[in-house]
């Protein structure tokens, strides 16, 4: 069974028309990493994640969600929001509405 990595970066390497050696030369992995993770004989680490979002320009996190080594962020309308809200702060409000968020969760133990 293919793992969520795998199967993205199949079809990552399809749409673009590139092979798994192609992206090892692109990210600067040995052609058998590609291919030992992408068949599931060994896990992806954080450089492998790093180098291939760097060849796929995409961001790690979605390399790092893809092999399941991050959580994907909660896909609600209220998340949405308040991370575009918390985006437009400047990064003193950003720090205090961390602190706020920190107290709200200690108050609600």
């Amino acid at each position: 069974m293919a793992n969520n990595l795998s199967v993205y970066l199949n079809k990552e390497l399809d749409r673009r028309g590139w092979s798994q050696r192609e992206l090892a030369r692109r990210a600067g992995l040995l052609p058998t990493s590609i291919s030992e993770v992408m068949a599931g004989k060994r896990g992806p680490g954080k450089r492998f994640c790093q180098a291939v979002a760097k060849a796929l320009h995409v961001p790690p996190e979605r390399i790092l969600q893809e092999a399941g080594i991050i959580e994907p962020p909660p896909d609600s309308a209220l998340f949405h929001e308040l991370t575009t809200l918390a985006k437009r702060l400047s990064e003193q409000n950003q720090q205090k509405l961390v602190e706020y968020a920190q107290f709200l969760l200690q108050t609600e133990r």
